[in-house]
């Protein structure tokens, strides 16, 4: 029965997998002589460079006959110890050199020979995408690096789809937005993109965020755009509110005006308000206040002359008599009959309308008669009245202050009134890297080099200092220019760098991606760097 394997790399665990693909995965650089290996049956891990035929050595012109049976061979624990016991040796002497084998294809430039760690980092800087070439070895074929188990960690998001923890970045500038759920950083995404899992839930108010790879961890809250403004859900209430009070105004603005009703109209609506009125108890001293504020507000002049008219003969009948009649103090006067209504006018008919109405509202026994109207004041022009009321909105005169401030504050935040420093940075940035590239690519000597360094390294430090501070959210430009002096160019400056060539990449579109989000001109494509195939090249770009 054949013996399963487990292998670990980097502290993950993985198998069971039989001899002959754990073979294939060392012989791929998957797998390298320091990482840790077990059978099925073992409890305890063992370095895999102990394992006798592994690692073959490329030197050797022809294997041993007897070690290639012996890996035929070992299909059970205790061959392999025994062949381990015999050769332990010899793994240990090419374990150092098979570690620092490895090559990889960045932007079209080879970079090695290296470690296995040094290209599992470049991976988990996003300094190596899955789609690139690596190889183990001078005279290796070269594969993607997404075939080597164990470069990129695998996890499965929400949707259960397997994703990379560790991508490339990428070359479009868009795609400059990264989110963190967890420990765990994925990205980039265009802004397009990071909408739509804010809306799928996936990303929420509270999850970090953040744009490029340099730039401050944010709430996905603060971002303006990203979520619904609370002022749309209050549009869409107001929405509803207005369709369900749609009816009542189209009531009110059926309804005619009272201004222009005619006078038989105006009597029949006062009689239909009299007789609600009816059906209330009310004294005769309310009674007669109705009746008071009725014919003052809908009574014009011409009324009011019919009643000066009514009033005069019956002033006029009083002294007729010749003799009076005797006194008798026990009598009581005989109720006064209601005037009769002149023909001549119909606002005459209004006003006996009115007076009919409030007399039968009396007792049988007493008869109301019409207090005298106020006289009003003669007035050669026509009159205007000037009372409306303005339509109560039911708003707090406090909340339209706060609303204000509310939106002053808002007003500062979104459009600051202080200038924007980024062009200026952006053009001082560009002056240093066109002194700096052309020594660059010219391959300099060391000579030539140290009175630029000296000239320009004082100024990017203190540049990193002012933009550390100005760099933020709002202000992306800023923070790809930060990224520029503190992160890239020191490096060079101080001839620390090993990949100088993928530096002064980075350096090229990073400043160009900072001038689009300012609307500046690109850069122009300075001559392309040397290939890096080996360490003499190297040396001599820095």
């Amino acid at each position: 029965m054949a013996t399963n394997w487990y292998y670990r790399i980097v502290g993950e665990e993985f198998g069971p997998v039989d001899f002959d693909a754990l073979f294939e995965l060392a012989r791929a650089g998957g797998l390298g002589p320091d990482d840790d290996v077990r059978s099925e049956s073992a409890d305890e891990w063992q370095s895999a460079a102990t394992i006798v035929g592994l690692f073959p050595d490329e030197d050797e012109a022809s294997p041993d006959p007897q070690a290639a049976d012996t890996l035929e061979d070992a299909d059970d624990l205790s061959s392999l110890l025994e062949s381990v016991a015999d050769d332990s040796g010899a793994p240990e002497a090419t374990a150092s050199d098979s570690r620092n084998q490895w090559f990889a294809q960045v932007f079209n430039q080879e970079l090695g020979p290296l470690e296995f760690e040094a290209v599992a980092q470049m991976a988990d800087d996003g300094e190596l995408a899955p789609s690139d070439l690596v190889r183990y070895g001078v005279d290796a074929e070269w594969i993607p690096a997404e075939q080597i188990v164990g470069l990129f960690h695998e996890s499965e998001d929400e949707d259960g789809t397997a994703a990379s923890s560790a991508t490339a970045a990428d070359d479009d500038p868009d795609r400059i937005w990264y989110y963190r759920l967890g420990d765990q950083e994925h990205g980039p995404f265009g802004f397009g993109q990071v909408m739509e899992l804010a809306a799928a839930g996936t990303i929420e108010p509270a999850t970090h965020v953040r744009a490029g790879r340099v730039g401050a961890w944010m709430d996905a809250g603060s971002i303006v755009g990203l979520f619904p403004e609370p002022e749309e859900e209050a549009t869409e209430a107001t929405a509803v509110l207005d369709e369900a009070t749609e009816p009542a105004e189209e009531d009110r603005q059926t309804a005619p005006t009272p201004r222009k009703r005619s006078a038989a109209a105006r009597g029949a609506k006062k009689k239909a308000r009299r007789t609600k009125k009816k059906r209330q108890p009310a004294v005769e001293k309310d009674l007669e206040e109705d009746v008071v504020s009725w014919l003052s507000d809908d009574i014009d002049e011409e009324i009011e002359n019919e009643i000066e008219q009514r009033r005069e003969p019956v002033a006029a009948s009083a002294p007729v008599a010749e003799s009076p009649p005797p006194a008798s103090p026990v009598a009581a006067p005989p109720p006064a009959a209601p005037p009769t209504p002149p023909t001549s006018s119909a606002a005459s008919a209004a006003l006996t309308a009115a007076v009919d109405a409030a007399s039968s509202a009396t007792s049988s026994s007493r008869t109301f008669t019409p207090p005298p109207k106020a006289k009003r004041g003669k007035s050669s022009g026509p009159s205007f009245s000037f009372n409306f009321s303005t339509p109560d909105l039911g708003i707090d005169p406090k909340q339209l202050v706060v609303l204000g401030l509310l939106g002053l504050v808002l007003l500062y935040v979104f459009f600051p009134f202080e200038s924007n420093p980024a062009p200026e940075y952006y053009d001082e940035t560009r002056a240093i890297v066109d002194r700096i590239m052309p020594l660059y690519s010219a391959k300099a000597p060391p000579g030539e080099w140290a009175p630029v360094v000296t000239e320009v390294q004082p100024r990017v430090s203190e540049l990193a200092e002012e933009l550390d501070k100005l760099a933020t959210a709002r202000n992306p430009a800023m923070q790809q220019l930060l990224a520029i002096h503190r992160d890239y160019l020191p490096p060079v400056l101080e001839g620390k760098s090993d990949t100088p060539e993928f530096v002064f990449r980075r350096v090229t579109q990073t400043l160009d991606l900072a001038g689009k989000q300012i609307n500046r001109e690109p850069m122009d494509p300075a001559t392309p760097p040397p290939a890096a195939g080996n360490a003499e090249a190297t040396a001599a770009a820095e």
